[in-house]
């Protein structure tokens, strides 16, 4: 991890590389305490016991972040690493093998298909594990700070599980504390927000109108909404959501919102304070400054890309 992070430094906030360390940094240190716990004598009960806290540790490790990425958790994870570890020693010595034997050019074609089918039989098994969508817990709203509460609960969970004591146990009550008092925070204040907010979807308006947690979706098309809404009901902890039909103008607060689309009809007896351009409207954003003088103008997906890529100034 040093020398790649000597290398590129930027690696350390990708997360496949923040998962792979956290996973074998929690390996590392769990496995064996796991194993302390219970010893069997029978081999195949053993084996699996190995392959179990191995991959309850792999887990563990990478739980928070893939709640903070994901926003989901796989029931069946665990199954699928049962079905699947045991066979990658032989998959990744089989795998050198063929590579070797290519670069000789002394590679038989039965290894061939043979590595082709145990390669297809491993995606086979985890393809059918990510098909049962019935023990996929989703939409878990989880931020920065739940993931770093996370990770301080885990630790402390540990070190309390390895040697008990009543310091620990203080600390990982308090930890879990301040994790549930964050949550009761956000639910707290999202009960007092309200925020508009004008997504980007190619072809399609939105907007996405938050008032607690209910979300209204407006746009001029809900079949091409795509996960813009679900996304951010899950990171905002939305419980209700509703769809309506685009109107030309919306009042916010004291602030006028005018949407001009591709018959380009204008606001004749109003002023504006904002104006939101749709589907590419023929006219002239000269004059449309001079003469209605709006605060900002808006150009969301639905447009032609040359008219975001030339905005005008914006008379203030």
């Amino acid at each position: 991890m040093l020398f790649i992070l000597l290398v590129k430094p930027l690696f350390l906030f990708q997360m496949g590389f923040q998962m792979s360390y956290a996973a074998l940094f929690v390996i590392v240190w769990v496995y064996p305490k796991l194993q302390k716990l219970w010893f069997p004598d029978n081999f195949i009960i053993r084996k699996t016991w190995q392959l179990l806290s191995m991959s309850v540790a792999a887990q563990l490790g990478v739980l928070p972040i893939s709640l903070f990425y994901f926003h989901q958790f796989p029931a069946l994870l665990f199954i699928s690493n049962l079905l699947v570890i045991p066979f990658l020693g032989l998959i990744l010595g089989f795998g050198i093998l063929v590579i070797i034997l290519a670069l000789v050019d002394f590679l038989p074609k039965f290894m061939v298909d043979s590595f082709n089918w145990v390669i297809k039989m491993m995606n086979s098994i985890v393809s059918w594990v990510a098909q049962q969508e019935g023990f996929i817990i989703k939409n878990i709203p989880f931020d920065s700070v739940q993931l770093l509460l996370g990770y301080l609960i885990i630790i402390a969970s540990v070190v309390f599980l390895s040697k008990p004591k009543w310091k620990v146990a203080l600390v990982l009550f308090g930890r879990i504390i301040a994790f549930q008092s964050w949550i009761i925070w956000n639910q707290f204040q999202v009960r007092q927000n309200e925020t508009i907010i004008l997504a980007h979807r190619s072809s399609n308006t939105i907007l996405l109108h938050q008032l607690g947690d209910s979300l209204s979706i407006i746009t001029l098309d809900s079949t091409n909404i795509g996960n813009i809404s679900s996304n951010y009901a899950v990171a905002e902890r939305v419980q209700k959501m509703d769809t309506s039909i685009l109107k030309n103008s919306y009042l916010i607060g004291d602030k006028k919102l005018f949407i001009v689309d591709s018959l380009a009809i204008l606001p004749l007896e109003e002023h504006p304070d904002y104006l939101l351009l749709t589907q590419s409207p023929k006219l002239n954003l000269e004059q449309l400054l001079d003469s209605i003088k709006p605060i900002k103008i808006f150009a969301d997906g639905s447009n032609y890309p040359s008219l975001k890529r030339n905005p005008l100034p914006l008379h203030r």
